[in-house]
């Protein structure tokens, strides 16, 4: 049975804030540490043509355990022939699949998605990596709920610092509307009325109130 998820907006850097549908924050940061280096990865289309789906966007799908980029098969989506190949290449089976929580990166000019396994699955199926599928998706803007505006209530702004290895220390000043053992949840001070309540993971970001 696939433990009910929700959404996991998650700032991992000043410039990346990833989406992640999962079942608790603990499995969400996990997925988003896996796949980061799969959406951060440039791709190309092989020389094949783009996928287009039923909305006219195009898209590359990828196997990320052996790269074989936008199968196809007669008389079936791209999508199927590549969860067939899968399927026929490494034992995946319709668990697996439901199992897998899906992590975006919404950029200026595409989407991009990584699919990661459970622990569990790539150890039973001994798959090399957990990341198993990416998806990018273009033109820049897809069809979106519009944001609520409404007002939130504040909470308690605090000062986080992320320190980038190449340019140094970035600060954010943060309203801070919960917390836990993980992680901070807040919105970017100036934003509280247009944006999604993001979790700062506390691993990437460090209090720093006494920079004040």
């Amino acid at each position: 049975m696939i433990e009910k998820r929700q959404l996991f907006p998650i700032r991992l850097s000043p410039s990346e804030t990833l989406e992640v549908w999962a079942p608790g924050i603990t499995a969400a940061l996990d997925a988003a540490r896996m796949a980061l280096p799969y959406l951060r990865q440039q791709a190309g289309t092989s020389g094949g043509a783009l996928a287009r789906g039923d909305e006219g966007l195009t898209y590359i799908l990828t196997c990320l355990l052996c790269g074989a980029t936008n199968l196809s098969d007669p008389g079936k989506s791209q999508l199927v022939a590549l969860q067939e190949h899968q399927m026929e290449a490494y034992g995946f089976t319709s668990q697996a699949f439901q199992s897998a929580l899906s992590v975006s990166w919404q950029m200026q000019d595409e989407t991009r998605y990584v699919w990661v396994v459970p622990q569990a699955f790539a150890d039973l199926l001994h798959l090399p990596q957990r990341c198993f599928m990416r998806a990018i998706r273009r033109p820049p803007k897809e069809q979106q709920a519009v944001p609520t505006t409404q007002l939130r209530p504040s909470g308690v702004v605090r000062t986080l610092e992320y320190k980038r290895p190449i340019d140094g220390v970035v600060t954010q000043m943060v309203s801070v509307e919960d917390e836990d053992e993980h992680t901070w949840y807040g919105f970017p001070c100036g934003e509280e009325s247009t944006s999604v309540r993001l979790a700062w993971p506390r691993s990437e970001w460090r209090l720093a109130d006494w920079l004040e």
